[in-house]
């Protein structure tokens, strides 16, 4: 993945780690990266995937991998919470609290029982 992002780093914001790209990003960069991977993530996740080759991506940053994940873990604090496709896995109660907090997964959680 490195290889395939130093290729094509004039689309890219600056970085100071090039293993962590999306470290210590503001908003604006970490857009532009997501945007990035979005449209070009899928070429790079098919060219490995057709020489057999399982990616690991370790990322905080849920919309910058959400695109080109086909099945994706969540850890939390060394456990996992959290393991399937992208869309499910970001609805899962425990996933939204780690990410968000206790009180916001509840209100959620109350919304849905709603509709």
């Amino acid at each position: 993945m490195n290889l395939y992002l130093v290729q094509h780093a004039e689309a890219l914001p600056k970085q100071e780690d090039p293993d962590r790209p999306l470290s210590a990003q503001g908003r604006a960069d970490i857009e532009k990266v997501a945007r990035f991977v979005a449209k070009n993530g899928d070429i790079l996740v098919r060219q490995i995937n057709q020489r057999g080759i399982t990616l690991l991506i370790i990322e905080h940053v849920m919309k910058a991998i959400v695109g080109v994940c086909q099945h994706v873990f969540v850890l939390h604090y060394g456990q996992k919470l959290a393991e399937g496709q992208p869309e499910a896995v970001l609805r899962e109660p425990k996933v939204i609290e780690a990410y968000l907090g206790k009180k916001y997964a509840e209100q959620l959680e109350a919304r849905r029982a709603e509709s």
